[in-house]
């Protein structure tokens, strides 16, 4: 009877299809209404409830398509019915089952009065999607008595546990499936399968506390990165409007090895810098000693000379030629002890230099030392990092399969979820670390570009 009724539902929503060749509307209605005086719209009344027909003659008018259409509807409709009874109550499609089952093979007496009532309670289960009622939300209860139901159960081997028909025939559980009731916990006192058992209205807002935190903090890490990537291009004088693409992924990054591998901190650019300064200040203090020492130089000159009363030097007369050179010795004489300051000033330097030299050298080996023992660590917790991540999406999906079989609840699946996060988040962590790890060494050694 369910299905007849649910049919004319779907079919009553298809009499507005058009169909090819159909008679003007007046001939419609006037054959429509020929038998409608014979048509029982009311089937049935039980309980609180009267079954309604509706008349759908125009659905023999309907292409052989459109029938199809509505067939299709109807077997969604079903699908969607199983999915209400299971939101009403988790038991609803088990006991659902289990009535029908009796009511196809039950083989005795159906003129009973403990028949009238299961037949009765069977109807409104079917009617009201569950073991509640579709209005109050208040549970149904069994008009038969617990002998009978046990009976008919039994008689059909019916597959019901025990402990649901308990629940039927109970007066202080699963009563309502919505309870509004401000002097009862919202969750917990309501019947239906939105959450599992033991979650609370508590537990509920918490969770939704925790999304909105979520969804906040995923609003303020895409703004961020926005600005993030605003600054990068800035710095790479990059235009602003156009998109930056990555054109390594993360693993080819971590596979790479370090442009910097084979290096020392004699590339490094402060040193070879005050390498340099070392050089030019050895170079003075050469050419200060060498002022204190005898000087021969050498000179020569040749020019030609043209002797006119006129300007006219280019005629074709005579020039004469000169010629003039010689030796120049400079010895130089008490200065009263200046060349010999401007020396000593000029070692004193150097050695000043030679020792910044040193200590810069120092610096930067110790400084290799802890760089490269920064890299190996990083690699090493990101390695374990990587390793919690996996160990955390095992759990999380463990906390899954639990639920799905019974063991488990929303909650623990929801905690699994968060630790599962928190391990991604720190294993996001790690690989930053590696990355700024190896920077940092790459700069040490002045080679954050590779040569080509």
């Amino acid at each position: 009877m369910r299905k007849v009724f649910i049919t004319a539902i779907i079919l009553g929503s298809m009499i507005s299809c058009k169909t090819e060749g159909e008679k003007s509307e007046n001939e419609a209605v006037a054959q429509d209404s020929v038998k409608a005086d014979e048509f029982v719209y009311m089937t049935e009344q039980f309980a609180d409830l009267k079954i309604i027909r509706y008349q759908v003659s125009s659905f023999d008018k309907l292409s052989a398509q459109q029938k199809e259409l509505a067939y299709y509807l109807y077997q969604v409709s079903l699908s969607g019915r199983d999915i209400i009874y299971d939101q009403n109550y988790k038991h609803n499609l088990v006991v659902r089952k289990a009535l029908e089952n009796v009511v196809a093979n039950y083989q005795g007496d159906r003129t009973t009065l403990d028949w009238e009532a299961f037949m009765t309670y069977t109807k409104r289960v079917w009617f009201s999607n569950g073991i509640h009622h579709h209005y109050s939300t208040a549970k149904l209860k069994p008009g038969c008595s617990r002998g009978f139901f046990d009976t008919v159960i039994s008689e059909t081997n019916t597959q019901l546990d025990g402990k649901i028909v308990d629940v039927l025939f109970d007066d202080s559980t699963d009563m309502k499936r919505v309870n509004l009731d401000p002097e009862k916990d919202l969750i917990a006192g309501s019947a239906n399968n939105f959450y599992e058992d033991g979650i609370t209205q508590e537990e509920v807002d918490q969770l939704k506390y925790s999304f909105l935190n979520a969804k906040t903090m995923s609003s303020s890490a895409d703004m961020q990165m926005q600005n993030t990537l605003a600054m990068l291009k800035l710095a790479m004088g990059y235009p602003m409007n156009d998109p930056i693409e990555v054109s390594n992924t993360i693993n080819e990054l971590l596979n790479k090895e370090s442009i910097s591998k084979g290096n020392d901190i004699h590339t490094n650019l402060s040193y070879s810098i005050l390498e340099k300064q070392v050089t030019l200040f050895s170079l003075n203090l050469k050419n200060n000693k060498f002022a204190n020492l005898p000087s021969l130089n050498a000179f020569f000159q040749q020019s030609y000379n043209a002797y006119r009363n006129d300007f006219g030097l280019f005629n074709n007369e005579k020039w004469f030629s000169q010629t003039l050179w010689g030796l120049s010795l400079n010895v130089p004489v008490f200065s009263g002890f200046s060349r010999q300051s401007k020396t000593a000033q000029a070692k004193i330097e150097l050695m000043d230099k030679e020792n910044q030299l040193t200590q810069l050298e120092q610096h930067l080996l110790f400084q290799e030392l802890q760089l490269r023992n920064n890299v190996n660590s990083a690699e090493e917790k990101l390695y374990l990092q990587k390793e919690n991540v996996a160990l955390a999406s095992s759990i999380y999906s463990n906390s899954i399969t639990k639920q799905v079989i019974g063991i488990g609840n929303s909650l623990e699946v929801t905690q699994k979820h968060s630790q599962l996060m928190m391990a991604q988040t720190a294993y996001i962590g790690s690989l930053v670390d590696v990355f700024n790890a190896r920077l940092a060494i790459d700069k040490l050694y002045n080679n954050l570009l590779q040569n080509k």
